[in-house]
């Protein structure tokens, strides 16, 4: 493993390891995975008593070539993000169940898992060198993390959102979205969403905002295939609607939208475009 890697490394440990709110050995985790394509390259390079020493020499320094390849890079990030999604469930699981952390170390635990997420990114993005045709939402696994939990559970969802989705916003496209708004939501777990895309609102660009709600909030209110559609049986009254299942965005729904949604609303008080 070069230098440079294990100190990044070291570093992302050290978010963790600084207040010790969580063992350190599920760390070593991130080190092992990164470490096992470096022990299967020095296997591979291996050779009888009778090898050179400028045969040696030659081997190692094309097994450090090819460090420099995209792939391994992604790959790399992949594992780490990877690593990310199993302490987030842990995570996940430690404030749920049993309440085994404080408020005050889950939110801690929580804030330092996004770091090593957001510094994931920047490394990628300064080693990367601006190599073309690569998805960066897919490239960190954002809606593969989603079966590590109960995407039912709007908790867990809350917790996903916060660490994997808020770095990687400025990335989020209208085929991301409409491959969200198929994910197999309860209407709880899916006005989370809206709650959190609208605690984020105002970092987004008009042309995202209005993503959210043409390739999200649409699609997913329109499905007949959940046993809420449209999410109406929780919740009474129309501003209530309005506000739980499309919040900041519904100035971006036109009357027929709503009527679409929910035929029983009453009003159309809301500031949407009609």
């Amino acid at each position: 493993m070069q230098a440079a890697e294990m100190d990044f490394l070291q570093r992302v440990a050290g978010l963790f390891l600084r207040d010790k709110y969580i063992p350190a050995s599920p760390l070593t985790a991130i080190f092992s995975l990164l470490s096992q394509s470096e022990g299967v390259r020095e296997s591979n390079t291996t050779e009888g008593p009778g090898l050179s020493e400028n045969s040696k020499a030659t081997t190692h320094t094309n097994g450090f070539q090819e460090t420099c390849h995209a792939a391994n890079l992604q790959d790399a990030i992949q594992r780490i993000s990877a690593a990310v999604d199993t302490l987030t469930g842990e995570l996940s699981c430690k404030r749920g169940k049993n309440a085994s952390l404080t408020d005050e170390k889950s939110r801690m635990v929580e804030q330092n898992l996004r770091q090593i997420v957001e510094s994931t990114l920047q490394v990628f993005f300064d080693l990367n060198n601006n190599v073309p045709g690569f998805d960066v939402l897919d490239i960190f696994g954002v809606l593969d993390s989603l079966r590590l939990g109960n995407d039912s559970d709007p908790e867990f969802i809350r917790l996903w959102f916060s660490v994997k989705m808020i770095p990687l916003l400025p990335y989020v496209n209208g085929n991301f979205l409409n491959q969200l708004s198929k994910q197999n939501f309860s209407c709880t777990s899916f006005q989370e969403i809206i709650q959190a895309f609208g605690s984020q609102k105002a970092s987004m660009d008009r042309d995202t905002q209005q993503a959210v709600f043409t390739y999200f909030i649409k699609p997913f209110l329109s499905r007949n295939d959940s046993t809420d559609p449209g999410c109406v049986s929780s919740i009474t009254g129309s501003q209530a609607w309005l506000k739980a299942n499309l919040g900041d965005f519904s100035d971006f729904a036109t009357v027929q939208d709503l009527q679409a949604f929910n035929p029983n609303l009453s009003t159309v008080s809301a500031n949407c475009r009609c």
